[in-house]
Formats: structure tokens, C-alpha cells, sequence
């Protein structure tokens, strides 16, 4: 849990490290407001606590406190017996707590990381897990039946000024944008808002090569950023192959490939496990990496 905290909301090292540490402590107060009622409290409540996984950590090393004090020790045997016929709360709780502790706080850690990435990454609507879309997964052709109407209206525009070239029509639309914007807002508003892309629409078609052309600061990095999924747009739609990014970016990360303007390569691997590596990364099947890789390297020397 307080992994989860701080990677969402200490994003520098230095932050994360004294942040665990001040939430770890701040855990274990209400051990203070538990211990002194410990024997009135009945066993659902004491289970109720647990839910806090340092204070489940607390009452365990209680009873083992109190089994010593006992003269006997807590023994194996020992795991689902109380202190004594007036206590209604054993270890066996203590340690099904931890499990139940661990799943939930798991289940917790993939939401939170599924709608608020971070820096990089695409949030997902916070309802995401109840949609049955989620569980089913979206195909190209729903996709597409969605944005009919939006890419017919699209095209219309763009093939009506001498700007555009004309939709080509014998390739397969591969990348499209749609009145795609970013926008950089700061906290309590101490800088003007940046607006890196501004209502950009473009169709990048298979078979082509694509440039983007521009000055420094003109929007390409962003742009890339916002197609390849590392950041989310602020208005408007990207699909890629058919699969919308707001909704499918992990069909889009199975079929998209980056090389980015800064070297990604690990000093300590060599060519095949740098290949290994990433055909890992993009779920290639296992069974296959090795005739892949062996094949890649091939064709280059």
C-alpha cells in the first residue's frame, strides 16, 4: 500500500523515500487507540483493523508478546488457539488478514494505476472495471463503427482545401488524429497554460512515410508522445490501426513500435538479449523469440 502511494504521489526518489517513511509511521498510530481496548473489542472488529496492514503486523507481535508471557511461546500448534478462553482473536486471523490485506491492496494498486498512470500513460475512466467493454475488449470494427461519422466529416474538410493532399485510395488508414490538443496547465495556475498541439487533425496511411516537420517547440515530440501512448491528449482522438488509444492502448502497444531521439540501450546487455528484451515487452509469443531474433540478426549482417 504505501508502495502505491508513493509511486503515485512522490514521483522524485528523494520525495518517495521520505514519504514512505512518514506514511509508514502514521500507520501505526491507531495501534495506540486499539491497544488499550484490545479485550473489550470483539473479533470482527479486530479483523476490521487489520485491514491497516501494520496494525494486523501490531496485534501479531502482540500475541506473540502475550504467549511469552504465557511461558509456553507461540508454537505451530499454537495458530488457531486464543491466549486464553476469555480472548476471541488467534494468529491463524493475524496471518489470513495478511493475505486478504495483500490481495486488496493489489486490486487497489492496479486501479489506481489504470486511471492515474502517472507522467506517462493513458487514464482510464474511473468506472473502467464495471464496463463490460473492459472485460471483452474493443475490436477494430467497433471502433470504426464509432468514428464513421467523425472520420466522413474529417476527410470532407480536408479534401475540400488546396492545403491537403487528396485521401489516397489505395492505401489503408493506419494512423488518424482528430482535433487533437495538449495542453500544460500548472498548479494554482502559477504559470500560463502551454499549449503545446492545438487542434491538430492528420491521417497517416500504411505504406507511406510520414514527417513531421516543424521548429523547436512547434509540437512533434508532443505529438509522438500523445500516438505512441506516453502521455494522454487533452482534447480530441487518436486511433491507431483502428483501436482508439483512450480506450485500447494495450492493442495499440502491440502493434506500434518507437525509436525515440535518445539512446534506450542497456550497456551491460548484448544485441540478442537487448531483442530478447523487447520482443518480452511487446508479448511476442516465447516460442518464437529465438527464430525472430535469430532471423533479425541475419537479415542485418
Amino acid at each position: 500500500m504505501k508502495y502505491c502511494c508513493n509511486i503515485f504521489l512522490f514521483l522524485p526518489a528523494n520525495s518517495a523515500a521520505a514519504g514512505t517513511g512518514g506514511i509508514w509511521f502514521l500507520s501505526y498510530l491507531p495501534y495506540a487507540f486499539i491497544q488499550p481496548r484490545y479485550e473489550t473489542m470483539t473479533r470482527v472488529a479486530k479483523l476490521a483493523t487489520c485491514m491497516l496492514h501494520n496494525i494486523g503486523l501490531a496485534l501479531g507481535a502482540q500475541l506473540i508478546g502475550m504467549f511469552e508471557g504465557k511461558g509456553t511461546g507461540l508454537q505451530w500448534s499454537m495458530f488457531n488457539q486464543a491466549i486464553s478462553v476469555d480472548d476471541n482473536f488467534t494468529m491463524a486471523d493475524v496471518i489470513i488478514m495478511f493475505y486478504v490485506d495483500a490481495v486488496i491492496y493489489l486490486l487497489l494498486a492496479l486501479y489506481i494505476e489504470n486511471i492515474w498512470p502517472g507522467q506517462y500513460g493513458i487514464p482510464k475512466s474511473i468506472f473502467y472495471p464495471f464496463k463490460l467493454s473492459y472485460w471483452r475488449g474493443y475490436t477494430k470494427s467497433k471502433v470504426q463503427q464509432v468514428n464513421e461519422v467523425i472520420n466522413e466529416s474529417y476527410r470532407t474538410g480536408s479534401t475540400s482545401s488546396n492545403a491537403f493532399e487528396s485521401t489516397p485510395t489505395d492505401k489503408e488508414l493506419g494512423v488518424q488524429l482528430i482535433n487533437v490538443s495538449k495542453t500544460y496547465s500548472f498548479l494554482f495556475k502559477s504559470r500560463p497554460s502551454v499549449h503545446a498541439v492545438s487542434n491538430l487533425s492528420m491521417n497517416i496511411y500504411n505504406g507511406q512515410l510520414t514527417a513531421l516537420l516543424g521548429h523547436n517547440g512547434a509540437g512533434k515530440s508532443t505529438t509522438i508522445s500523445m500516438i505512441t501512448g506516453l502521455i494522454p491528449p487533452t482534447d480530441g482522438q487518436i486511433i491507431v490501426n483502428g483501436f482508439d488509444i483512450a480506450t485500447s492502448m494495450d492493442n495499440v502497444r502491440n502493434i506500434l513500435g518507437l525509436c525515440p531521439q535518445y539512446n534506450i540501450l542497456f550497456d551491460h546487455l548484448t544485441v540478442r538479449e537487448h531483442l530478447r528484451l523487447f520482443a518480452i515487452l511487446k508479448g511476442h509469443p516465447s516460442n518464437d523469440i529465438d527464430n525472430e531474433i535469430t532471423k533479425m540478426v541475419n537479415d542485418l549482417m
